[in-house]
């Protein structure tokens, strides 16, 4: 077997899962290092096929420990709230936050760790105090990338691709002694641009479920990047998702229907 990343490109995000899922159901013994690729994005929003999704959704619903792909994507950006209230980012901030948050950690007790936005928004940082003093402090990483950006559009000059990152991954909560790692699963978000005004979306993953979060993953990196874009003032042109460590999270034999129909649009 090769072991060469496997590389997916397409303009429809139903079309990018199904090839992933085609891939993992695959002979084989192991899923290789995976980059996924979609382009293509119109004003209306990212192409899909609904017959895919629908598919998908009712298989997610039938077990209570998986969530819907709209709830997945809803861990990395609040793109329902945001794109019917409009709210400005200062107050999806605080919204989010204050509101939404504690609802959150009250209906999914299980999920103790938060969700991926607040750890771009809300990240346990360190910072110097008037004395000098080492102390703990919030880092919303996304309004830091906004503000650097900014800083350097109205000084004619473009700030460096590094400096356009997020982590996801926090060492002080996610370093314990338990062999599993529920969350973060996305460690970090990297925002790449072009000189004509187009914004890339990056999310590198350690290990990404196919079925239970793969899909729900490509729509939140799709939302964050849409929002990112307007307050950089560019256009959504890309997202990427790399992941490492590609899982295949259901028995082969209960994913044949699924796959049929799949197979019967690419």
């Amino acid at each position: 077997m090769t072991d060469e990343i496997v590389t997916i490109t397409d303009s429809d995000i139903s079309k990018a899962w199904g090839k992933v899922l085609l891939t993992a159901m695959s002979p084989g013994d192991r899923l290789r290092p995976m980059c996924v690729s979609i382009t293509g994005f119109g004003d209306e929003g990212p192409s899909e096929v609904h017959e895919i999704r629908e598919a998908l959704d009712k298989l997610l619903s039938e077990d209570d420990k998986t969530f819907s792909t709209k709830i997945t994507s809803e861990t990395i950006f609040p793109y329902t709230h945001w794109s019917r209230k409009k709210p400005s980012r200062q107050e999806l901030y605080a919204t989010y936050l204050e509101k939404f948050l504690p609802r959150y950690r009250r209906q999914t007790p299980r999920k103790k760790k938060g969700t991926y936005f607040e750890r771009l928004i809300n990240f346990s940082g360190y910072a110097k105090d008037s004395a000098g003093l080492i102390v703990p402090k919030s880092i919303n990483q996304l309004e830091h990338i906004i503000t650097v950006w900014n800083h350097y559009k109205k000084i004619g000059r473009s700030p460096a691709h590094a400096k356009l990152q997020a982590s996801c991954f926090d060492p002080n909560k996610d370093h314990d002694a338990s062999p599993y790692l529920e969350f973060p699963c996305l460690q970090q978000v990297g925002f790449s641009y072009s000189t004509d005004g187009l914004l890339a979306v990056t999310g590198y993953y350690t290990t990404q479920y196919i079925i239970s979060r793969a899909y729900g993953n490509y729509l939140g990196l799709y939302h964050l990047g849409i929002f990112m874009a307007k307050e950089m003032g560019l256009k959504l042109s890309k997202i990427n998702c790399f992941t490492a460590n590609p899982k295949l999270d259901r028995n082969k034999s209960s994913l044949r229907q699924l796959q049929a129909i799949v197979n019967s649009y690419i």
